[in-house]
């Protein structure tokens, strides 16, 4: 996905992903020292991800396909992820 039209989103994801760790599945000491901000961007940028990749219509996650054009799409194709 990182050469598709979400790779700022992945990137952000990327940068934040200790969250992650602090807030699910590993506690470190010096985590505690997250804003609120930081927090909630984070989790802002997982639905935004969430959003471009799931479609409500179908009910799939967005899967590569064989065409160059777009990179990957649902089941009903109703959404795509185009190459950037």
């Amino acid at each position: 996905m990182s050469k598709t039209e979400v790779k700022d989103l992945i990137d952000q994801i990327d940068q934040l992903l200790f969250i992650r760790n602090l807030l699910g599945c590993h506690y470190n000491e010096w985590a505690e020292s997250l804003s609120d901000s930081e927090v909630k961007q984070f989790a802002k940028t997982i639905q935004e991800l969430y959003d471009k990749t799931f479609c409500e219509k179908c009910n799939t996650w967005i899967s590569l396909t064989n065409l160059k054009n777009p990179v990957a799409e649902c089941r009903c194709r109703h959404m795509s992820l185009n190459k950037v």
